[in-house]
């Protein structure tokens, strides 16, 4: 059951009482400023870096990467963490799919907890734009980094946000 959420004001009006995502927040709202999204554009594209906002449970990796055509993609899912992915620069589509109705390509990496799926299903589309947040759980096949109209830088902060803490 994939979430998309409008913007961080948003995700915080739908889970008020959500305290586990206090630090979350927080981050976000820092990531969101303009001075950090021009700091975050010096990563190099196609590299990404991971910081820990609640050790191993909550932790988040910024991505730069230029979008691409559906058939260079595959769907891919979790087992360990949801994905609440935050577009900070630039726009996207992802698309989702239940696992359930996909053909799985590469078996489950326990250490990078993911596996892959076939693109031949398709999904529904999210149009990510800064600010927005979809939130992917693990029944989730999702294949984010699509373009939208055409190809396009993408700075993205993606929290991977343990189950355990559900």
């Amino acid at each position: 059951m994939a979430i998309l959420v409008s913007s961080l004001d948003e995700f915080k009006k739908q889970f008020p009482n959500a305290t586990k995502f206090g630090n979350l927040i927080s981050y976000l709202e820092e990531l969101l400023k303009q001075y950090n999204i021009e700091k975050l554009q010096s990563i190099e594209l196609g590299n990404s870096h991971q910081k820990e906002i609640l050790g191993k449970q909550i932790y988040t990796v910024e991505q730069h990467y230029e979008t691409q055509d559906r058939r260079s993609k595959s769907y891919e899912s979790h087992k360990r963490y949801i994905d609440i992915q935050c577009v900070l620069f630039g726009e996207e589509i992802i698309e989702v799919e239940d696992v359930k109705n996909l053909i799985l390509t590469q078996n489950y990496d326990e250490e990078k907890d993911f596996m892959l799926y076939s693109n031949s299903t398709q999904g529904s589309l999210f149009h990510m734009k800064k600010g927005m947040i979809a939130i992917l759980f693990p029944g989730d096949g999702h294949m984010p980094g699509l373009k939208y109209n055409s190809k396009s830088r993408v700075i993205k902060s993606v929290i991977k946000y343990s189950v355990d803490l559900v």
